[in-house]
């Protein structure tokens, strides 16, 4: 089963996130905010990457990623988690072509991707992965029984529709019933550091702009409001 999120939400989001980043969503909603920590790269021209997921775990096994991608909706992220040693690649440009075709809103695999020069020259799909491997993913009999599925790490679960926003500063899973108030905070926090960017370039010292002398001198205190 899937969360409830329907094509209008998604394209609401991801119109939203076009207008701030990850750095953005965290400063402004870190308690709202799970930082992805496990080296994940870009593998496509385009990084930007927001949407809900669509997870699935797998043990070096191809099988599941076809499964998940037979099922998922349209606009939503494909994440494949693999539980083994990540012998092969789980993803390439045959995959990813069937992806594009079935609208797919991008792809994380927690493991292996291959066909780098392609995926970087022919879609437009934002891919990313945390390695690359010359050969693929040996077999593909192994099914799962549940599609999507949780994938745990550590403390931490990802659940089917939470959504994942991903660009060059880093990778965040904000819990679906939390990303409009994360997100409209990010967008308030990006309109003052807008007019905090203005100032700047008209001229204003960014010490006058912060009130640093009057705090140095313990008559006030730093000002990031602007």
């Amino acid at each position: 089963m899937t969360a409830d999120v329907s094509e209008r939400q998604i394209k609401k989001y991801n119109e939203m996130f076009s207008r701030i980043g990850c750095a953005q969503i965290y400063d402004a909603a870190r308690q709202y905010c799970h930082v992805l920590n496990i080296n994940l790269t870009a593998r496509s021209k385009s990084s930007r990457l927001p949407g809900p997921v669509f997870p699935v775990n797998t043990n070096d096994d191809m099988l599941p990623g076809i499964q998940a991608l037979s099922r998922i909706p349209s606009g939503w992220i494909i994440y494949i988690r693999n539980l083994s040693e990540q012998i092969g690649a789980l993803a390439g440009d045959v995959f990813l072509t069937a992806c594009e075709k079935k609208d797919v809103g991008g792809v994380v695999v927690d493991g292996y991707v291959r066909d780098i020069e392609l995926i970087y020259r022919d879609f437009s799909i934002p891919v990313y992965s945390s390695g690359v491997c010359i050969r693929s993913a040996d077999t593909a009999v192994n099914p799962v029984q549940e599609v999507p599925e949780s994938i745990q790490y550590a403390d931490f679960s990802i659940e089917p529709g939470d959504f994942i926003f991903a660009d060059p500063d880093g990778q965040l899973i904000v819990k679906q019933r939390f990303v409009s108030v994360a997100l409209m905070s990010a967008m308030r926090l990006r309109r003052i550091e807008e007019k905090a960017v203005v100032k700047l370039q008209e001229g204003c010292p960014i010490g006058e702009l912060t009130g640093l002398d009057d705090f140095l001198a313990g008559r006030g205190e730093m000002k990031f409001k602007f």
